[in-house]
């Protein structure tokens, strides 16, 4: 994955897809070797403040 790309994740609760923009891409633990990415995600209609607040992993995410 890279920034720009579309994603999809989904809501558990409410079980919907939403769809969203990578805008940025860090490491989980920068001092790590672990080769494990964070992607900071923009969900235009995001269910809950907190989705564009914080980062996803590799697994949450579907690449539209």
């Amino acid at each position: 994955m890279k920034i720009g790309d579309l994603v999809t994740a989904w809501a558990i609760g409410e079980g919907k897809k939403y769809i969203g923009v990578i805008t940025a891409i860090t490491l989980d633990h920068p001092y790590k070797e672990s080769g494990q990415y964070r992607y900071k995600v923009f969900f235009p209609k995001a269910p809950h403040g907190w989705w564009n607040a914080g980062t996803w992993n590799k697994k949450a995410l579907e690449l539209v």
